[in-house]
């Protein structure tokens, strides 16, 4: 690697996500560092800076999503305050840029489901964060069958893409699993499906996922069970503290409480909408929420192979 680089002499090296064990990121930067090249690091997600590990050599500049990880950056990693900078969300630009091209009753087509049924929108966590989900999604959608107000509600399960085989066999008249095979979302088509997933549903429902991140942005109620199974996946992770400090989710401690809200939610209240645009201002695009954050990420890194102080940046 140190052969390479003193090769080839790059203006700057770019490691992203830099922490995640069993990598050789930080291998370059390390050799960049001795042959005096521009390093920059690049937290890639919200849990980055609490789950999956140290920073055992600190480039010249870190990039933070906002001002809350760069207190968990200085604070876990020892990561000086004048090489933080805080871009926005680059990953969920899409998100900002994206319009519906279906109707329901054409999404439901396409899904299978009855055009005269709402949805709920089940999003599925990690297997290491909930193992198999099944018999959590089960009951939840046997409390909503069984719910006056809530009787002739879909729940729509969306699968982990790395978890997805749990899956197979499981629906009925109630639950409706799609896209039925794992499904990451790195292509145009595949970001149109999630998007209309989440765009057509009443609410979305989730343990502890980025996915619910995603549904804030576009501005569906989003509501958590608290359950003890999960518990220490939820409270007991500090990235999932970020969304109860928001206050912006819904949260509760049983399927019946759970479903409550939900039939709230289908009366059009939508109690947590304000606290849900606070959010995705404060946490996705801190710089504002028309300044797509790839843009911001893009002047950080021109800088930072210019030799230039990050700090003095300034965007409009």
């Amino acid at each position: 690697i140190l052969r390479w680089l003193a090769a080839h002499r790059p203006d700057v090296v770019i490691a992203s996500p830099y922490i995640v064990p069993r990598t050789v990121e930080i291998d370059y930067v390390q050799a960049a560092c001795a042959l005096d090249l521009p390093t920059i690091a690049i937290v890639l997600s919200w849990d980055n800076l609490t789950t999956k590990g140290t920073f055992h050599i600190v480039p010249d500049a870190v990039l933070v999503w906002n001002d809350v990880l760069v207190k968990e950056a200085m604070a876990f990693h020892d990561v000086p305050h004048d090489k933080l900078l805080v871009t926005g969300a680059p990953v969920f630009d899409f998100w900002f840029e994206m319009q519906p091209t279906m109707d329901y009753p054409s999404f439901c087509k396409k899904v299978g489901i009855n055009t005269d049924q709402p949805y709920v929108l089940y999003l599925c966590s990690s297997k290491y964060i909930s193992g198999d989900e099944t018999a959590f999604v089960k009951q939840f959608a046997k409390t909503l069958g069984s719910g006056g107000n809530t009787q002739k509600i879909k729940v729509m399960v969306r699968p982990h893409p790395l978890n997805s085989e749990i899956w197979d066999g499981v629906e009925d008249e109630i639950i409706a699993v799609w896209p039925r095979s794992a499904s990451w979302v790195d292509t145009p088509q595949a970001k149109q499906d999630y998007y209309h997933s989440i765009y057509h549903s009443r609410a979305v429902i989730g343990i502890n996922t980025s996915a619910i991140i995603e549904a804030a942005i576009l501005d569906r109620p989003c509501v958590t069970i608290v359950d003890e199974e999960y518990k220490f996946k939820q409270n007991g992770k500090g990235h999932f503290g970020h969304l109860i400090k928001a206050g912006f989710m819904e949260i509760t401690h049983s399927f019946a409480e759970s479903a409550e809200v939900i039939a709230a939610i289908l009366t059009g209240k939508d109690s947590k909408k304000k606290q849900r645009h606070r959010f995705v201002s404060d946490f996705i695009r801190p710089r504002g929420l028309d300044r797509p954050a790839s843009e911001i990420l893009a002047t950080a890194i021109e800088a930072a192979a210019l030799r230039k102080d990050i700090q003095q940046l300034t965007f409009k």
